[in-house]
């Protein structure tokens, strides 16, 4: 799910996972086999997926279905553990307002707030409309902080050159690769954020100037595809001069229809072809909004992270010969992933 657009995105896969995961179980028939082709959603376990604090990171999710239908026949036949469904209802809806914002803002630490306003009422009011709302934040702390005081404003190439401030390395030895090999015209450096459990990074795909970070992954990445962590393994430790902008964006987005239909799921926005069963007797029920919510805080201390404990810095004997400079000053592809799973993929493009 990377953009082609010049727009800043962050996408959670972990996040996405839960949701079809969950838009799985509430469906049947050849809307249920469309989620499951198009994803392998059973293969996931959701029980795997969420990080704690006593982990070294934490991944906080919302996932909610909401749908106006008679109470006699709304079931409430849901996992738990992938999210809830709730009936709207007219008389009630302020308080039902407040009450999922509030329950987004405390699942997400505080970092995504008041997401749906009373405008969505009208969306959310239809008949026959299943509306599913999934939002996502990370928190995780970096190995080897950024020191503030070398935080300074400096030149960044987007759509248009901006002053905005960048972090910096003189000299640090990080998992470094140039990807001409593969034929991917970009350098990748990784990240990781403090010990965990999952040995957890960042990755950061690099366009040479000539290219983009949508024409660095096309190819080389599937929805919830393993290609990423491969190209992960191919870094070495490298002896560095790291230049990296700090950023702050809200990505909210809606998958219905142009993004579902990437993924070749189509049945389920359409009244007469929807098959929502398991959750109602109404057969016309259909998928009229899928928003899919992040936020990403990247700076000294990590994502998300507003004051980190203070590590040592990555000060090991030089490995010899020239340092390789690593300047994030154009758009790039980023991700963060372990050895296995990707769990969040974006791009940024400008600091507006």
């Amino acid at each position: 799910m990377t953009s082609s657009t010049k727009e800043n995105v962050f996408f959670s896969h972990t996040a996405l996972q839960l949701a079809f995961k969950m838009l799985r179980q509430i469906t049947n028939g050849a809307t249920s086999s469309e989620i499951e082709t198009a994803l392998q959603v059973d293969r996931y376990d959701s029980q795997q997926l969420t990080g704690q604090p006593t982990e070294g990171y934490m991944i906080g999710i919302f996932n909610g279905i909401f749908l106006k239908s008679p109470a006699k026949s709304f079931k409430r036949n849901i996992n738990s553990r992938l999210g809830s469904i709730e009936a709207i209802d007219q008389e009630h809806f302020p308080q039902q307002l407040k009450f999922i914002n509030s329950r987004i803002a405390r699942e997400t630490d505080n970092k995504i707030i008041d997401p749906v306003h009373i405008e969505d009422y009208i969306e959310l009011d239809k008949p026959n409309k299943v509306v599913s709302i999934n939002a996502a934040v990370l928190s995780a702390q970096w190995e080897f902080p950024f020191q503030s005081q070398k935080t300074k404003p400096r030149e960044f190439y987007g759509i248009e050159k901006q002053l905005i401030d960048f972090m910096q390395f003189d000299k640090i030895r990080l998992p470094y690769a140039n990807l001409e090999s593969q034929k991917i015209d970009a350098q990748m450096l990784l990240m990781p954020f403090l010990r965990t459990t999952r040995n957890l990074k960042m990755m950061i795909l690099l366009p040479s100037k000539k290219s983009n970070p949508a024409v660095i992954v096309s190819g080389q990445m599937a929805f919830f595809g393993k290609s990423l962590v491969q190209i992960a393994k191919l870094a070495k430790y490298t002896d560095l001069e790291v230049q990296i902008p700090k950023f702050e964006y809200k990505c909210d987005v809606e998958l219905v229809p142009d993004i579902l239909d990437d993924l070749n799921i189509r049945n389920i926005y359409q009244e007469g072809k929807a098959d929502f069963s398991p959750i109602s007797e109404s057969p016309n029920l259909a998928l009229s909004s899928m928003r899919h919510i992040t936020y990403i805080q990247f700076n000294e201390h990590g994502i998300n992270i507003d004051n980190a404990k203070k590590q040592t810095l990555n000060d090991v004997a030089s490995l010899g010969g020239s340092i390789i400079q690593f300047h994030a000053n154009r758009p790039f592809f980023f991700a963060i992933l372990d050895d296995n799973e990707i769990y969040f993929t974006g791009q940024f493009e400008n600091s507006s």
